[in-house]
């Protein structure tokens, strides 16, 4: 019942490949924020401007707008590579081990 030296190898890849992704979604949440806050600065409109009480405020609306955005096209794009037969059969022989 223990691990063989590939399963371990696996494990570790498919962990940083997860870890990469994350960064990468930070990453996207800080140049959405610089974005926010350029068209608050262009537009004069505060930062913080509630519409409503349970509002998060104009520029932090823009980020979770952008950010929606940018991980609906991400899966987009993940979702037509898959179906490409090399992509395919390369994911099938990594679920298979």
């Amino acid at each position: 019942m223990y691990l063989s030296f590939r399963d371990v190898g696996i494990i570790l890849i498919k962990t940083l490949f997860i870890a990469l992704l994350f960064v990468c979604i930070f990453n996207l949440v800080e140049v959405n924020i610089h974005i926010a806050e350029y068209i608050c600065q262009i537009t004069n409109i505060p930062k913080d401007l509630s519409l409503t009480i349970v509002s998060a405020g104009f520029a932090n609306n823009i980020v979770i707008v952008l950010l929606m955005l940018e991980v609906g096209l991400i899966l987009y794009i993940i979702n037509k590579i898959s179906k490409i037969s090399f992509v395919s059969s390369f994911l099938e022989k990594i679920n298979n081990y």
